[in-house]
């Protein structure tokens, strides 16, 4: 799993060239008068998602100190003295899938490292990556059989051939 995640933290970068050279490509087709179809804007949309939902989860690791094998009470060393006076250690289990990490206790109640928004930004960010997905798959069958219609309206019999 560490491995997986290391990778996963490295391909970061690639994955945003990827998505800015995605860009370029598509502002280059359009300052030429041509314009994307829908199943490649729909696919572009989808990588869009795929990418934001990479970075919010990895946003998670890094903020949550998953990614971090130090004792828990060196990941609260942020806190002020007088916040760390108030706080106890949890030895709470993290949690990868959904991200949590409840290590600091204040007044009892287990305060998550990883902020509250990163959750629900992963499921928004993969929702829209299967919804592009299906969009994308539904315009690209649409297109083919509209060509192969074109196709056979257009297409002569051979002579001497029943259809």
């Amino acid at each position: 799993m560490g491995l997986l995640l290391v990778l996963l933290m490295l391909s970061i970068p690639l994955w945003g060239i990827a998505l800015i050279v995605m860009a370029v490509r598509t502002g280059i087709a359009l300052a030429r008068g041509r314009r994307p179809t829908p199943a490649a804007a729909w696919a572009g949309t989808a990588f869009a998602a795929l990418y934001a939902a990479i970075m919010s989860y990895g946003y998670g690791l890094a903020a949550g100190g998953l990614l971090y094998s130090q004792e828990p009470e060196e990941l609260c060393m942020y806190l002020t003295r007088e916040e760390m006076e108030l706080h106890t250690y949890s030895h709470a289990p993290a949690s990868l899938w959904p991200l949590g990490k409840p290590v600091c206790v204040n007044d009892g109640v287990r305060v998550d490292l990883v902020p509250g928004w990163v959750n629900p930004a992963v499921w928004v960010f993969l929702a829209l990556l299967l919804v592009a997905i299906a969009q994308a798959v539904r315009h690209r069958l649409r297109a083919r059989r509209e060509r192969e219609e074109e196709r056979s309206v257009t297409t002569p019999a051979k002579p001497g051939c029943v259809t």
